[in-house]
């Protein structure tokens, strides 16, 4: 790129930027009566810190906040968190790719309780929560890297789901309440949501239920684009001693859906997916006293995928397994916090069509949190992380976090690895005839990153927070997939000669650097009134060094704008999610359509209390109607009304 385009390029960024800051500044003066945003403790650290203290920014979404916003699915809800594109192939959870910081979908790890959600055979199914939305206490989106204490994949941010029942700072308590949600709405869309919870002297139960489905929206050509989704869990909290808990899970998940052009853009593609998965948890707690804990958790998976490329082919079907264990002991000293830990799992795979595979993964880590002085606080991560794709790897990183009156400066350095996937390894491996598509390489050798980031914010006394950060991270050996004709293809006895197939391959040399911006306002004129306004934007650049045509560097967006808006009062409730996002505009010429290459999309909700057991809500995704396509061919559906109740007993 010439100089005179970068300088271009930058000026009317700056103005951008400037626009951005305008809308924000008279919000702050508007509201000056108003008192300081609240103090947030931070669980995804593993150790205990405040918001302040750790170093990365980290944003949180409540309870209260998740069932005020025009969202139905988690992967809906994270695509107004800031500095996150989440990119869909269907709406409502049917499939979903987090992205955070311009990274690949296979660089975010996605932890519930504290422990890996990604699943061994695709990153495509992270967005698969085995739980309904009721159940979750908060979530925490932390930007930047983590892998040494999370571990592989924790690379571009981790996004942390902390559920009611394991939230260990919750007390037991003697309550039991019940909920419903229900809503109908266009194209024979149905939903019900059941939650309950009983609480005795030592023992609380929580219980949910969820189900969605639709006849299906219509798509380019007239076919319609069904789902049915459904989830239910049964989860528990008891107190065994006075300082020992045992918090236990088991949870399923059934998707059904239509997945045409979900993988590729060939015309021959009327794909169906159906996704199982089965998850089991338990958590021993034990308080030594307020200053020390332990924590052990056990973690069981199972998924089943069955695809079916059309009605003629022959499906894939697959079963992987997953089982993690984890053991943590923390220790606050005067000015240290020290937490100490060791995992180890085993993730295989039974496949018609990638194989029958085991991978075992263990790691030791210890995380260290130093307050020399008042406002100045050390993050120390180390980790000896030990994996049959790589051997022994030491992934350090470090963090520092200044709070001096109202600004709050921050940074760090930290490494990143990534082993391939299943499916990255062996993707159409086992079949005797591959016409086209994608092709696994088992010689992939992991990605290996370095990041850097620095950051400040501004934490006003009238409830508006701001900050800005930098970050870069240079890879290398980056996993992709790569345009690749036949003949270059070591392995190709049982692929068409003369075509080319998206083939996975290591890039030698790649970095992705940017900026992003966070501001949050809070306004509260009394308990049951009030207004909270959250914006993210981020700005965002890839390269690397060959000259290849591939498909992870190039599918993240140049700059995404998030916005979340809420209207809390006494019998009213009013929320809106807005999204803007600028990418390059990528055509398929077998499909002939064109993703388009600017986003807008706009949801809202309206709440309506009839009294405190009974509220009635409207409901509109995609106001505007506007085409909001991430995947060439996976067709997402115009302006989408729906209404319903909510009951709480």
């Amino acid at each position: 790129m010439r100089k005179e385009s970068l300088r271009f390029y930058f000026c009317a960024l700056m103005k951008k930027i400037a626009l951005l800051l305008s809308c924000f500044i008279p919000l702050g003066l508007w509201g000056q009566s108003g008192k300081t945003l609240p103090e947030t403790f931070i669980t995804s650290a593993r150790t205990p810190v405040k918001s302040e203290e750790i170093g990365h920014q980290v944003l949180t979404l409540t309870a209260r906040d998740i069932a005020a916003l025009p969202v139905q699915s988690f992967d809906e809800l994270l695509r107004y968190v800031g500095g996150i594109e989440v990119q869909q192939r269907g709406p409502m959870g049917t499939q979903a790719n987090f992205l955070i910081r311009g990274g690949t979908f296979q660089q975010v790890l996605v932890l519930l309780d504290q422990m890996r959600l990604n699943d061994p055979l695709t990153g495509h199914f992270s967005s698969y929560l085995p739980l309904p939305l009721s159940e979750i206490e908060r979530i925490e989106v932390l930007k930047g890297p983590a892998a040494a204490v999370y571990g592989p994949d924790a690379v571009g941010g981790v996004i942390h789901i902390i559920t009611k029942s394991f939230n260990h700072n919750e007390p037991i308590n003697n309550t039991h309440s019940a909920t419903f949600n229900g809503k109908v709405g266009d194209y024979g869309y149905q939903s019900q949501e059941i939650g309950a919870t009983a609480g005795w002297k030592k023992a609380t139960l929580f219980t949910g239920l969820s189900t969605q489905s639709s006849d299906g929206f219509p798509a380019r050509d007239g076919r319609r684009n069904f789902f049915r989704l459904n989830s239910g869990s049964l989860s528990a909290k008891f107190q065994l001693k006075p300082k020992l808990y045992l918090s236990i899970r088991s949870s399923a998940d059934y998707r059904d859906f239509s997945a045409r052009n979900f993988y590729t853009s060939l015309l021959s593609d009327t794909a169906m997916e159906q996704v199982t998965q089965w998850w089991n948890q338990a958590r021993i707690t034990w308080k030594h006293d307020e200053k020390s804990s332990t924590v052990a958790d056990a973690v069981f998976k199972y998924t089943t995928d069955f695809y079916r490329f059309n009605p003629i082919a022959t499906p894939n079907e697959h079963v992987t397994r997953l089982a993690n264990m984890q053991v943590l002991h923390f220790h606050q000293f005067k000015k240290h916090r020290l937490n100490l830990g060791i995992q180890a799992d085993q993730r295989s795979i039974l496949s018609n069509d990638r194989g029958n595979h085991i991978t075992n993964h263990g790691a030791i880590f210890v995380h260290h949190v130093y307050t020399p002085i008042q406002g100045l606080t050390l993050n120390t991560g180390l980790r000896a992380d030990a994996d049959d794709n790589y051997g022994l790897e030491w992934l350090p990183q470090f963090f520092v976090a200044y709070r001096k009156g109202m600004l709050h400066f921050r940074g760090g350095v930290g490494r990143g690895i990534r082993a391939a996937e299943f499916t990255e390894r062996f993707n159409n491996y086992n079949k005797s005839l591959v016409a086209g598509g994608s092709i696994g390489n088992p010689n992939l050798e992991a990605e290996r990153s370095w990041s850097y980031e620095s950051g400040i914010d501004l934490h006003t006394n009238f409830g508006l927070k701001f900050g800005g950060t930098v970050f870069r991270r240079a890879s290398t050996n980056l996993i992709d997939w790569v345009l690749t004709p036949m003949s270059e293809i070591p392995r190709n006895f049982n692929l068409v000669t003369g075509r080319s197939y998206n083939y996975a391959q290591n890039l030698r040399s790649t970095y992705t650097q940017g900026f992003e911006l966070d501001m949050e306002y809070r306004k509260s004129w009394s308990n049951s009134n009030q207004l909270i306004l959250k914006v993210g934007y981020l700005n965002v650049y890839s390269e690397a060094a060959e000259q290849v045509i591939s498909a992870y560097l190039i599918a993240h967006a140049n700059q995404v704008l998030n916005s979340q808006l809420q209207w809390r009062s006494k019998w009213i409730n009013v929320g809106v999610n807005y999204l803007w996002k600028q990418r390059a505009s990528i055509r398929s010429s077998t499909l002939n359509v064109s993703l388009p290459a600017e986003v807008h999309q706009v949801n809202a909700k309206i709440d309506i209390k009839a009294n405190k057991t009974l509220i009635f809500n409207i409901q509109c995704l995609n106001l505007s109607n506007n085409s909001i396509q991430d995947f060439n061919g996976a067709d997402m559906p115009g302006r989408w009304w729906m209404g319903g109740l909510s009951i709480s007993l």
